[in-house]
């Protein structure tokens, strides 16, 4: 039976599906343009025993920059009675589970990456290019105040990428963006020591393949997976796939 819940952490409410299960608990974390229940479709396809929830993450707001998603993700884990966790974080949300993994490493058993690339100024992501086009990385984080600023990029973003925001549209993005494209992520990545998965489609337009590959070549011993004709929100357009892969990596 799949139930529905609130968390309250720092005055934010935070909502998650969860499936109980006796065995090992598996988070899964959503990506700009998608959401916790978008998780749902990959589940029929994991071992029964798993207990698996989906959970939203903080608005934009509320966080500013990617440490800040950190202890919200912590204390939503302690809420829910979770001690050790496998992580599975798609986009932005695999770049918060990543950090979550490096900060508090004997947390996370395990972490699957899907469509996760780190951002790169100097060969940016059609994704980065897109918020970075706005003047996000040249300081203009004030011109995000402005009403008529923001509806304009929340028009362009649904226009080209048809995806609503909703609460996620405020100045905080821009703050949020600005940290990620500027982050040192290698230290990070070379600190990570649980197993990792990582998983692209070959026809991401939004984040390279080639790129999530050397991310892949940053993390030691960690699992590629590449999906022929698979694009961004792999775990959209190949739920039941997707499942099988995770199922996978966790028996190895």
């Amino acid at each position: 039976m799949v139930k529905r819940g609130i968390l309250e952490i720092n005055r934010e409410r935070l909502r998650y599906l969860e499936r109980p299960g006796p065995g090992s608990t598996i988070v899964f974390l959503p990506g700009l343009g998608s959401n916790y229940l978008k998780w749902r479709a990959v589940w029929p396809s994991l071992p029964a025993d798993c207990r698996l929830i989906g959970l939203e993450l903080p608005a934009f707001s509320q966080v500013k920059d990617l440490a800040r998603f950190t202890p919200f993700l912590k204390a939503a884990l302690d809420q829910l009675g979770v001690e050790k966790v496998i992580l599975v974080g798609h986009s932005l949300g695999g770049l918060v589970a990543l950090h979550l993994a490096v900060a508090f490493p004997e947390r996370v058993t395990k972490l699957v990456l899907v469509s996760v690339t780190l951002p790169d100024r100097q060969h940016p992501t059609v994704a980065h290019r897109l918020l970075l086009r706005e003047g996000l990385n040249q300081r203009v984080t004030k011109a995000w105040l402005s009403l008529r600023k923001r509806q304009r990029f929340n028009a362009l973003v649904q226009r080209i990428l048809h995806i609503n925001l909703r609460k996620q549209m405020d100045c905080g993005l821009a703050e949020c963006v600005i940290d990620i494209c500027s982050h040192d992520w290698k230290p990070d990545v070379k600190r990570l020591r649980c197993p990792v998965l990582c998983l692209y489609g070959q026809k991401d337009q939004w984040s390279k393949a080639i790129q999530g590959s050397q991310l892949y070549h940053l993390i030691k011993g960690a699992h590629l997976v590449m999906v022929k004709s698979g694009n961004h929100y792999l775990h959209h357009e190949k739920p039941e796939l997707v499942g099988q892969l995770i199922s996978r990596f966790l028996t190895d």
